[in-house]
């Protein structure tokens, strides 16, 4: 049971993700075209060391980088920024999300302990309304 707890944690280690999800609806007001959002996220060693994140290259075939911090509002805005100028579109209404979480907490007697600064999971999103150029709002 051990052994599988510890692959389940090297492998949870060892992945970060980079998305961008769009989608269209009607419950969305009606001058908008488009909801997109834009996360990644990633692990720190005691909050400063980036020990993996998601790829920001959406071209790139590997999802994951190593030892660079790409979890950044800057680089999801920007990101999000090209989607919008690709598509033709310009941004309604954008809410911004930045998260920072322990992972690992110890167990000391019957207390559990949390470790914060030891590894450290963080996450951002951009979320974002589009509608056509020149549309009313």
């Amino acid at each position: 049971m051990r052994s599988l707890a510890f692959a389940l944690a090297l492998t949870s280690l060892t992945t970060g993700c980079f998305t961008v999800d769009s989608a269209s609806s009607a419950l969305l007001e009606p001058d908008a075209d488009e909801h997109v959002i834009v996360r990644n996220y990633g692990w720190n060693l005691f909050g400063v060391i980036p020990l993996v994140c998601g790829n920001a290259d959406i071209d790139s075939s590997w999802g994951s980088t190593f030892f660079k911090d790409e979890v950044t509002l800057e680089i999801a805005h920007g990101v999000l920024s090209k989607y919008v100028a690709d598509s033709g579109r310009e941004i309604c209404d954008i809410v911004v999300m930045a998260d920072r979480k322990a992972l690992w907490s110890v167990q000391l007697f019957v207390v559990h302990i949390s470790l914060p600064w030891v590894v450290q999971y963080k996450e951002v999103n951009v979320s974002a309304t589009l509608v056509r150029k020149g549309g009313t709002r």
